[in-house]
């Protein structure tokens, strides 16, 4: 049994019919996902989405997957597709008009993060594929981007630390305590279709 398979027993909420919830996505679907977007999804995210699929961690954080028309609340591919151009578009004044890239390496960042996960505020969580922290597996640097900032900071480096650190652990009360304090964190509910 992997660890997720030990997380998913301790922590996964059952009782729903299984005809209601996201079906979890394959091998195929993920990859399609990188063709489309020119990145290698982290292992550990493949590994952990392929065992819970989507749905929210810790009463608060929405984790994506390719979800197609059974949910665009936890598609993927929602929060990504068009993003880079609508951000330059945002950011127009700081668009080098010779290379049509962003002068900004902060605006930089956030145009490439590929977005996993958000809270119900609206808050971004993402990984920047040029921040690689295993070139073997691979994993990249998490990074926290706040709704309407021009900004994000990095909170993990790797999705398992994500999960275990952050959205589970003390890593929580440090970037989403937004004045509640939820006491049952340790719940994941899975995504229910449209």
């Amino acid at each position: 049994m992997t660890n997720w398979e030990r997380l998913h027993r301790r922590i996964f909420e059952t009782g729903i019919p299984p005809r209601r919830l996201v079906s979890k996505p394959k091998n195929k679907a993920l990859d399609a996902f990188e063709e489309e977007f020119a990145v290698k999804l982290p292992k550990s995210y493949r590994d952990f989405i392929q065992v819970f699929g989507p749905g929210v961690i810790a009463r608060n954080i929405r984790i994506y997957a390719p979800c197609g028309k059974q949910s665009t609340t936890f598609d993927l591919y929602v929060d990504n597709r068009g993003r880079h151009e609508s951000f330059l578009l945002r950011h127009r004044q700081n668009v080098d008009k010779r290379t049509k890239t962003l002068k900004d390496p902060e605006l930089r960042r956030l145009a490439r993060l590929i977005l996993f996960g958000s809270t119900f505020l609206g808050d971004l969580f993402g990984f920047d594929p040029e921040d690689v922290t295993d070139q073997n597996d691979p994993e990249y640097r998490i990074f926290f981007w706040e709704k309407l900032s021009d900004s994000a900071q990095p909170i993990a480096d790797a999705f398992s630390d994500f999960i275990t650190d952050v959205c589970l652990g003390e890593g929580y009360f440090k970037i989403l305590t937004k004045g509640s304090i939820i006491k049952t964190r340790n719940v994941y509910e899975p995504a229910l279709r449209d």
